[in-house]
């Protein structure tokens, strides 16, 4: 039973003085949200045979959503406040979910699964006063299977798996306000994950995952060209979803002379063409990119003493790290992601 509460009032200032409004106006959106959760869940496994196994669980999940909505337009230099939306709403929704999993023994070092699970995320309220957003569902098969080689010193993880989303939540800015659309998705995906100890030394984990993800059936209008009218996105990519992703990490420890250890680490990850905005315009894109990360860690022999350099993007890529449309600016606004970083810790354990 979980119950949280949030107050989260946001001012725009307006420079809008064509429409004869003053210095000092704004619009202020402030709404209140009171959310209670219960649920209930239960999980049982049942041997089969010595090397089957069959787990099933269900979960009853119950959510209250509370909004209360006081927006108004501020305007100082008349000594006027006038409300622009004045609303008190309450939401029920409830979901029961199952997960049904099997596993197999092939030997003593691996195994097979299948498993399906099904998931259930809260629908609410927009903050423009008008439209509410359906709770996001989701069926989700998985086959897979894993593996601990070579006197366990290698871990090797595989999966194939599918995601079928009803009413997927996807998050859009339309004027100056944050709205939750739904639409229809599904993903398809292979993920393959190795951890090995090479030797005393080395070591390595390396990771690659291969997605498949598009709208389905979704109807929308896009706020930056109102003059396309309703577009249907139907196989358009998922918003800020890859199609590859490969990460690459590389381990080397040793111990010193002095009787302390030493670790150096590099850790890179690549990433396809991502789109921030559901419309796959090529300016709401992100091109492939590749961050490394280096870390050269010092521990003295009697543990008291640590020091750390550091080095994130450490060639200096640039990459965009959230891009949205506004209506509001005529465009898109965004962030970079953190240049280069070099830097040094030193920790005192006492």
């Amino acid at each position: 039973d979980v119950d949280s509460k949030r107050d989260h009032p946001i001012t725009f200032p307006l420079g809008l003085q064509g429409l004869g409004l003053p210095p000092g106006s704004a619009i202020i959106f402030d709404q209140k949200t009171d959310t209670e959760s219960k649920a209930v869940f239960m999980d049982v496994t049942w041997k089969a045979t010595d090397k089957a196994r069959i787990s099933f669980g269900a979960r009853r999940t119950e959510d209250n959503i509370a909004i209360i909505s006081n927006d108004t337009l501020s305007i100082p230099a008349f000594g006027l406040v006038l409300p622009t939306c004045t609303r008190d709403t309450d939401f029920d929704f409830s979901s029961t979910t199952i997960r049904v999993a099997s596993q197999y023994d092939l030997s003593d070092s691996g195994n097979v699964y299948l498993s399906y699970s099904e998931g259930f995320k809260a629908g609410g309220l927009n903050s423009d006063c008008s439209s509410a957003y359906e709770p996001e569902e989701v069926d989700a098969w998985e086959l897979g299977t894993k593996w601990t080689l070579f006197s366990g010193t290698t871990t090797v993880n595989a999966a194939f798996f599918r995601y079928d989303y009803k009413d997927f939540q996807v998050a859009q800015i339309i004027g100056l306000t944050n709205l939750i659309t739904n639409a229809q998705a599904d993903i398809n995906g292979f993920e393959l994950e190795v951890w090995s100890n090479l030797d005393e030394h080395w070591s390595i984990n390396a990771g690659i995952t291969l997605l498949d993800g598009e709208y389905e059936d979704f109807l929308n209008t896009d706020a930056l060209h109102p003059e396309k009218g309703l577009q249907q996105l139907k196989g358009n990519q998922l918003n800020r979803m890859p199609d590859e992703s490969i990460n690459l990490g590389i381990v080397y420890q040793t111990t010193l002379g002095s009787g302390g250890s030493l670790r150096l680490r590099v850790d890179t990850a690549y990433r396809s063409r991502i789109y921030f905005r559901e419309y796959n315009e090529r300016e709401d894109s992100q091109r492939p990119y590749t961050v490394v990360n280096f870390n050269a860690v010092w521990e003295s022999a009697d543990n008291n003493w640590v020091g750390r350099l550091f080095a994130n993007n450490l060639t200096d890529e640039e990459y965009k790290a959230h891009l949205s449309g506004e209506d509001s600016t005529g465009g898109r606004n965004g962030t970079w992601g953190m240049p280069r970083q070099v830097g040094v810790e030193v920790t005192r354990r006492f």
